[in-house]
């Protein structure tokens, strides 16, 4: 099946399963400094740093319903 979303064409199987892992990033320095002070831009860029052994996986399990459904 084709779907549109964001103005792509989406090719979707109508049963799935789809897995994703989200790796954990810790901010040691954290934006310090203003560049503005009335909208919130940095003056510096942050440091991090991301470790590769721990990491959330969600997976979804999907089954897509034939009906249309209007807003």
């Amino acid at each position: 099946m084709n779907y549109e979303f964001q103005n792509k064409i989406l090719k979707i199987s109508p049963n799935g399963i789809i897995t994703k892992k989200s790796y954990s990033n810790i901010a040691l320095i954290k934006y310090w400094g203003k560049y503005n002070n009335r909208i919130q831009i940095p003056l510096n860029s942050s440091i991090s740093y991301s470790l590769n052994k721990v990491y959330t996986k969600t997976r979804l399990i999907y089954r897509l319903n034939k009906k249309k459904i209007f807003l």
